[in-house]
């Protein structure tokens, strides 16, 4: 804490809200875990790539954040699962204020969850880590011009720290789906984040794994499987999944979900927004009892389960 550093960052768009943000350089941890208590109240979205300022709406339909963009969420727990597009540059304005609310969620009991996607890992090792922002830049008035001398590398290690796969409770937050094999292989969530991480930087042993090629890459990638709802898995190995884990329910986030399965008693996807259509929704879930609610840019909410 003695060496963080606050910064001020310009934010790109405005809508009347606060036209700024407040973070403290080095102030936090590299080490983000991978599992945490059951918490009262749990709203999971997703990145807005393009769209910051439904994003940020979004935020404050809930009441996570008012218009400063202080966090106000109290000890309630936010998921965002990160970009599904592989090669694209990280729209880092999202990245440094998710940045910003991790910390203050931490300072006030909650937590900030981020489930990293293909576009994420993807773009690790891309020059974007070392551009300098351009919002992050003079206030205006008197105010002093922020210089972050090492770019964007901050939010690349933050970044590289997150977990493809956690646990809130007994709830599994994940993009794609855990292949039946990863049980089989008897490899906890801990293992799995280990070698995700060794596995996009390139640091992953090759005889690590039997097929770990295979298990980590292609159609059966954990950020992009979609065997829980394509019937690839069945009842009898979602239920050993369940086990293995100590679950009870599965949040992911991939396109082109059936509105029917055998499997929708233990899983939830967030829905697939659609900008173009305005088609904007996030999950509001109550741990406790399981029930959930799929809630809208206009504040339209409708009850999933």
């Amino acid at each position: 804490m003695e060496n963080a550093i606050t910064l001020k960052l310009q934010l790109p768009q405005s809508d009347g809200s606060a036209k700024s943000f407040a973070l403290r350089l080095g102030a936090m941890s590299q080490a983000t875990p991978f599992q945490s208590v059951r918490p009262r109240k749990l709203f999971v979205l997703p990145v807005y790539a393009g769209d910051f300022a439904a994003f940020r709406l979004l935020l404050k339909r809930v009441k996570m954040i008012n218009n400063k963009y202080r966090w106000i969420f109290g000890d309630g727990h936010l998921v965002v699962f990160g970009d599904r597009m592989a090669g694209r540059t990280p729209v880092s304005e999202y990245l440094w204020f998710l940045y910003s609310l991790d910390q203050q969620a931490r300072l006030a009991g909650g937590r900030l969850h981020y489930i990293p996607g293909i576009g994420d890992f993807s773009a690790l090792g891309g020059h974007w880590r070392f551009d300098h922002p351009s919002y992050a830049g003079n206030m205006g008035g008197n105010a002093a011009v922020n210089a972050l001398y090492d770019g964007n590398n901050t939010l690349w290690h933050w970044l590289y720290s997150r977990n493809i796969v956690e646990k809130v409770g007994r709830i599994l937050l994940i993009q794609g789906g855990i292949l039946p094999q990863f049980g089989n292989l008897e490899l906890s969530l801990a293992t799995i984040n280990q070698y995700a991480r060794q596995f996009y930087s390139g640091t992953l042993p090759p005889a690590t794994l039997p097929d770990w090629d295979h298990l980590f890459s292609g159609d059966y990638n954990p950020l992009t499987y979609n065997g829980f709802w394509n019937g690839e898995v069945s009842e009898g190995q979602l239920k050993d999944i369940r086990k293995k884990y100590g679950i009870d329910l599965i949040v992911t986030h991939v396109p082109n979900v059936p509105q029917e399965s055998p499997l929708l008693k233990h899983l939830v996807n967030l829905p697939y927004n659609d900008l173009a259509e305005g088609s904007l929704e996030g999950l509001i879930i109550r741990p406790k009892h399981l029930r959930i609610y799929a809630i809208g840019l206009e504040g339209s909410r409708r009850q999933l389960r």
